[in-house]
């Protein structure tokens, strides 16, 4: 697959290699939600132990990075670790189960953790994830996330911080979001269309 993106039309439709995507969130317009998460972080945790940034790899690397990055600029101590969990195997075909790969460096007891992901699409992973972590025994969990699906499962609790909610089902490549371990680098988020 050539992933050369070859022309920007009118109605913002790009085509990357053979397919055309629908751009859901430039990178500007990414980069301003993103940072406005930031200042939200940084409020709500002004009184309180700063948080852990727990990023889900690999689509949330991107996502976390940037958010690290804002936070930083704001001068806002953070402390960053990952989870791995693994259940996508390709374009949607999903595996029967749902484990964690690699667990997080940091003791979690006791912490504030701020869970980042890239995409919440039907919840399993979450809601999986959300299970784990009770058993750490943290202090709070809240999540970040940068896409929510509408059509996921009902879950057990909140997601604090989205970047954008109840949308569809397309299929969402960019800044982390992969189509058979490519395009995760596009800057902006973008729908497949054909």
């Amino acid at each position: 697959m050539n992933t050369k993106i070859s022309q920007i039309m009118k109605d913002k439709i790009i085509k990357i290699g053979d397919s055309n995507y629908k751009t859901i969130l430039n990178p500007r317009s990414l980069s301003l939600k993103i940072r406005k998460i930031a200042k939200r972080i940084l409020s709500d945790y002004s009184d309180s132990e700063p948080p852990i940034l727990l990023v889900v790899t690999n689509g949330g690397m991107y996502f976390g990075a940037c958010l690290s990055m804002f936070l930083q600029d704001l001068n806002f101590a953070h402390s960053v670790d990952t989870v791995r969990i693994k259940r996508y195997v390709s374009d949607k075909k999903t595996t029967n189960g749902v484990k964690i790969s690699s667990e997080p460096s940091i003791n979690l007891q006791d912490k504030n953790i701020i869970i980042i992901e890239d995409i919440v699409d039907e919840g399993i992973t979450l809601a999986f994830l959300h299970n784990y972590l009770k058993t750490k025994k943290a202090k709070s969990i809240e999540y970040c996330v940068l896409i929510e699906k509408k059509s996921h499962i009902k879950l057990d609790f909140d997601i604090k911080y989205s970047i954008l909610s109840n949308i569809g089902p397309e299929w969402l490549v960019g800044f982390g979001m992969d189509s058979n371990f490519l395009l995760r680098g596009l800057r902006g988020i973008y729908a497949k269309l054909d």
